[in-house]
Formats: structure tokens, C-alpha cells, sequence
């Protein structure tokens, strides 16, 4: 009996000793293998967020970027100078230039965010006409007009008028409009739609996420919503024939050699063939000068007549749709966020640089 329990005694111990340390040794393994793998996960994890925080950090807030925000050098056209203004005060005198003050407050707000938006991405980009400007006051930016010169042709609306939209601009101060947390590099707007907005690809040839093709009804009180050319056949031959080189139209052929072939998703044109050239849309509005690019040709005995639908280049708000949108009970930042699709409306001193 006390052999046997002596023999246990050994057997255990040598279990103790030997095969115990073993096991251990294989659940260490186990466990450092375990330790390694969830070690590799939080490489991967602390790599994800040190790439979130770099991110972030090479995103520069506008406010940081060196650039003034609270002037505005202006090239003012007439004069070939440039006129240093406060930011505000340019945003009052390209508002009261750009739409008619007769418009809903609500709208005029809208113009008045998008004014200043525009002014702050041209300080990024300055303008062509003068290095030094960081806009000029014409239609090849925005138009500027001084408050007090606007005032001399409001006549007895004067006062009213400047106090409507100096209110618009004082109550959308500091505002802009942003994308995904970045100023907008293209607040584009326009005058007057045919029922629907253009994409920026179709006018611009550069595909923009917030400047897609949007409905734009009620504009159809505008003045100019429609407009109408005509043309004697023989006038019309000859505008062509100075603007494009190797034309076959004649008299005889004019009506079967006139074709649309394709519309853009806003309903301008997107190519016409003339004869035996083809061109764009807007190529064709700039020969007749045309009030827009959504247009039809129709021939009343030896005329040719061009009818056309809007004011503008169609991309972005158009003004008269922001009225009738401001009329129907809506604000301005569900205006601007209509017209300009993902976008926001935030502060400036909130907004980053791309």
C-alpha cells in the first residue's frame, strides 16, 4: 500500500514538474499569439484615427488662412483703380446691383450669402482683370455698384429700398456657403430659369456635386422668362456664315438643314447642327446673343424665329426662383440648400479651406 502511494506521489509530482509547465507554456503561446493579433487590430485602429486627426489638422479653417476678411479690393472698371471696401459694405452694393430690391426679404438674404460667398472664393483666386484686385465690379465677377449712386436711380424709393436690403445683408452677416465643411469654390446664380436649373458639367464642362440640375417653378411672371428673335432668312445665313467658316446654308436648304440634335437634363441645348457644322448650345446663343441656350427655331414664311425660355446661364440660383420660393413661405438657407444641393449655410470663421 505505501508503494502505490509512493508511486502516485511520483507520478504526480512528475506531472507537476514536467507536463504542467508544458501546458502553460502552450496557453502562453496561445494567449501571446492572441495578444499579438489584437495588438495588429490596434495599429490598424490607432492608424484609422491618427489618419482622422492628421486629416483635420491639414484642413485650414478660412479664419487661419492669412486672408483678409474684412476688406475687399475692388478693380472698379470705369476708372481702372482699385477701391478698398469693408467686406459688408460690398456685399450691401452687390445686392442692391443684382437684384431687383422689390424682392422678398427672404431672397434678398440668399443673394446677400451668396455675394459674400463669392467675393471670399475670388480672394482665393483673384481677378483676371487686375492682379492686384481681388474682384472687379463688372459682370465678369459680380457688380458693385456704390450705395449712393444706386440711391440717385431708386429716385423716391431710395431710403426704402437701402434699408430693405441693408437689413437682408446685416441679418446674413458673417455667412457663407460650404460643402462638405469647405467654402464653395463655385456660388454660382443667375437671373431668371425656364423651370428647371442647368448642371454645371452641361455650362461649365466641370462635374460640381451641389450644382446638379434642381425644379425651379413660378418664374414664369419674370419679364424676361421669354423672349423672342426673328431673323430674315438672308440675315440669318449671313450672322452664320460671319461666325462660322465653310457654311453650305443657303435660302433653299435653310429649314432641312437646321437641326436640335440633343438637350442637356435642364432642357438647354446641348448641340445644333447648322448645315454642315455642328455646334454647342451655347456657342449657338453667343453668335444671336440670345438670353439663354434653351431654345427652339421655327420658320414663319421667310423669317426664322428664335424663341427662348430664361435669362442666364441657368447653373446655380437663379434669382427669380429664389423669390418665388421666398413668396411661398420658404427661408434662406432652405433656398440656398434647394438650389445648391449638399450644401450649408455657416459662418465664416466655421468654414475650411479644400
Amino acid at each position: 500500500m505505501a508503494i502505490c502511494i509512493d508511486i502516485g506521489i511520483i507520478v504526480l509530482v512528475f506531472f507537476i514538474v514536467f507536463t504542467i509547465p508544458v501546458l502553460f507554456g502552450s496557453l502562453s503561446k496561445k494567449d501571446e499569439e492572441n495578444k499579438k493579433k489584437m495588438d495588429v487590430d490596434s495599429v490598424f485602429q490607432d492608424i484609422t484615427t491618427n489618419d482622422t486627426i492628421k486629416d483635420n489638422q491639414n484642413k485650414r479653417k478660412l479664419v487661419d488662412a492669412g486672408i483678409d476678411l474684412t476688406m475687399v479690393k475692388v478693380y472698379i472698371t470705369n476708372t481702372g483703380k482699385i477701391k478698398s471696401i469693408p467686406l459688408e459694405e460690398y456685399v450691401l452694393g452687390v445686392v442692391l446691383s443684382e437684384m431687383p430690391a422689390a424682392f422678398d426679404e427672404e431672397a434678398l438674404m440668399a443673394q446677400s450669402i451668396l455675394a459674400r460667398t463669392y467675393v471670399i472664393s475670388k480672394k482665393l483666386k483673384s481677378c483676371s482683370k487686375s492682379e492686384e484686385a481681388d474682384i472687379c465690379d463688372s459682370t465678369h465677377c459680380q457688380v458693385y455698384t456704390d450705395p449712393e449712386e444706386k440711391k440717385k436711380q431708386w429716385g423716391s424709393k431710395a431710403d426704402e429700398y437701402y434699408e430693405k436690403i441693408k437689413s437682408a445683408v446685416e441679418k446674413t452677416a458673417n455667412l457663407i456657403v460650404s460643402y462638405e465643411g469647405v467654402i464653395i469654390e463655385y456660388p454660382q446664380y443667375f437671373a431668371i430659369s425656364s423651370g428647371k436649373t442647368e448642371e454645371a458639367e452641361s455650362v461649365f464642362s466641370i462635374d460640381i456635386p451641389y450644382l446638379q440640375s434642381v425644379e425651379s417653378p413660378g418664374e414664369e411672371e419674370a419679364p424676361k422668362y421669354e423672349s423672342k428673335k426673328t431673323y430674315t432668312k438672308t440675315n440669318f445665313i449671313n450672322i452664320i456664315k460671319n461666325n462660322i467658316s465653310g457654311s453650305d446654308l443657303s435660302v433653299n436648304n435653310l429649314e432641312s438643314a437646321i437641326n436640335i440634335l440633343s438637350r442637356n437634363v435642364g432642357d438647354t441645348v446641348k448641340e445644333i447642327k447648322i448645315g454642315n457644322n455642328v455646334l454647342t448650345g451655347i456657342e449657338f446663343r453667343q453668335i444671336f446673343a440670345l438670353n439663354s441656350a434653351n431654345f427652339t427655331i421655327n420658320f414663319e414664311g421667310d423669317n426664322v424665329v428664335i424663341d427662348c425660355k430664361g435669362y442666364g446661364h441657368g447653373v446655380g440660383m437663379s434669382q427669380w426662383g429664389a423669390n418665388a420660393m421666398a413668396k411661398n413661405g420658404n427661408n434662406y438657407k432652405e433656398i440656398i440648400k434647394h438650389y445648391f444641393q449638399g450644401s450649408d449655410v455657416i459662418n465664416i470663421n466655421d468654414v475650411y479651406l479644400e
